[in-house]
């Protein structure tokens, strides 16, 4: 027993192979002779293997290989040596990223081995050759880094191109040299852009809302346009005639980066003034999160017109004590969506509603009995079992992907893993639900969350409601506003409960 527990801890085998189907010639090197070579390796040097961990069609980029994880996680809790490899470009994207993660596994106390460049790190030798690899790997990316630079101002200072992954929308990019690439306006959609500036910047109090700018633009384009792209558009100062590039400079706000910029690079779409009434129009509108948080029956109303949920905004008012103008949550129908037009959007005051839900909530918080199902023993134990069973079924397919693939074939097998991850997926969903409805069961059943309710946050009542309300119907106020509005009790419609 004592010679058993002396034995070093086995090393995890690794394999890797970007795509299986159709591939040969020099550079490729299959899984199985892979693990021919790692057998080899490991024979010759007395070297004890733990299971085989294998991630086929797996790019190096993605961090987030399966079998890859599952091998670093051992690693880290101890259960392995370490890891071998047949290349560095099995176990990561490039020399550097294979040897930062080759630190960590040093850190761990475990052994890092990759037999085609001879490195182990459990040797001196090793050691010695892996701070080399790691010196050079730091060289080259300091070369490489210099090198973007260098080759990204040129494009922006000299020649006047916009580095950008995607053509500004209202420009065209040349594609004739010496000046391929520089933006150029858009024959049909670059003066639509002008009018797009002209009218945040210019227009009435209507024209400058998000949404009637983001209708108006989908409507004379053709074309799809969220409220977010529209304000990407409007905050862009690429309209100026700027060409730039996004610098890595942390003190900037990620969207503010411009590591080079060129002010006459291209024709400009909008000039100075415009461009800066615009930011200021745009400042005016922006969200601080204080009308969302006001919103407590987020997620709960629907529009009995449409069905559809009700979104938050906010809205003026005055303060009933002060007479200052205030901000208010409205509840409302967005009226535009996929499927038609709402024909009566609703909409209503959260300082009006949420108080009526609350006060109908509270009222079955003192009646569970007349309102809840009688109580009955906890579906967790049972869910969490199936999740855990549904792991392990998941964790099998992934473990024989070789033998299966061979079996059954490349397609069928991606088809039964995305069947089989989608089931555990919402096994999880189903945990979850299950879990938040058995707490708030037992709140109710022992009456503390009717005590604890007036220490609520509107968020935690929130999560609360959405527990026990599917949904609460909002009638229209059929145009009555102010004193001729229809009472909160005529307006509410059907009220929905979950099975709780």
């Amino acid at each position: 027993m004592t010679g058993a527990s002396a034995l070093p801890k086995p090393l995890i085998p690794y394999v890797r192979v970007s795509r299986i189907g159709g591939r040969q010639g020099e550079s490729f090197i299959s899984i199985e002779e892979q693990k021919r070579q790692i057998s080899r390796y490991c024979k010759a040097h007395g070297v004890r293997l733990a299971d085989w961990h294998i991630d086929p069609d797996y790019s190096g980029k993605n961090t987030q290989r399966p079998e890859f994880q599952r091998g670093l996680q051992a690693i880290e809790e101890g259960a392995a040596g370490g890891i071998i490899v047949v290349k560095l470009d099995r176990f990561a994207r490039s020399v550097i990223d294979a040897l930062q993660t080759a630190m960590k596994i040093d850190e761990w106390g475990g052994r890092f081995v990759s037999t085609s460049e001879s490195i182990d790190v459990g040797t001196a030798a090793g050691k010695l050759q892996f701070t080399v690899f790691a010196a050079l790997a730091e060289f080259e990316l300091a070369r490489i880094t210099e090198s973007w630079r260098a080759t990204t101002e040129d494009l922006v200072k000299r020649r006047g191109v916009h580095v950008s992954r995607f053509t500004p929308f209202g420009y065209v990019r040349k594609e004739d040299e010496p000046s391929r690439g520089k933006l150029l306006p858009h024959p049909d959609y670059g003066t639509i852009v002008t009018e797009l500036f002209q009218r945040r910047a210019f227009g009435d109090a209507s024209e400058k809302s998000w949404t009637r700018l983001t209708e108006w633009l989908s409507g004379v384009t053709g074309q799809p346009f969220s409220r977010t792209t529209v304000q990407g558009i409007i905050a862009n100062r690429v309209y100026l005639g700027e060409a730039h590039s996004v610098g890595k400079n942390e003190n900037i706000p990620k969207k503010r980066r411009l590591a080079f910029v060129n002010p006459d690079a291209h024709e400009p779409l909008t000039d100075a003034n415009t461009f800066q009434a615009a930011q200021q129009a745009r400042g005016r509108s922006g969200r601080s999160g204080e009308i969302a948080e006001q919103a407590m029956c987020r997620g709960l109303l629907i529009c009995g017109s449409c069905g559809h949920v009700l979104v938050v905004t906010g809205q003026t008012a005055r303060d009933p004590d002060t007479g200052a103008p205030v901000r208010k949550a409205v509840y409302y129908c967005r009226r535009l969506y996929a499927s038609g037009e709402c024909s009566a959007p609703a909409s209503i005051r959260a300082d009006k509603i949420d108080p009526f839900v609350e006060a109908h909530f509270v009222s079955m918080l003192r009646n569970p009995v007349e309102f809840f199902r009688p109580p009955c023993e906890s579906r967790l134990p049972e869910l969490e079992a199936e999740l855990a069973y549904g792991n392990r079924e998941l964790a099998n397919l992934v473990r024989k992907m070789t033998e299966l693939i061979d079996a059954v074939g490349e397609e069928e097998f991606d088809r039964q893993l995305d069947e089989k991850k989608a089931e555990v997926r919402a096994k999880e969903a189903e945990v979850e639900q299950e879990r938040l409805q058995t707490t708030l069961r037992a709140g109710i059943d022992t009456g503390t969350l009717l005590d604890d309710w007036g220490s609520y946050t509107r968020a935690e009542k929130n999560e609360a409601l959405r527990l026990v309300y599917l949904g609460i119907e909002i009638k229209p106020s059929g145009g009555k506003r102010g004193r001729w509005a229809p009472a909160v009790e005529d307006r509410v419609g059907t009220i929905t409960l979950t099975d709780l």
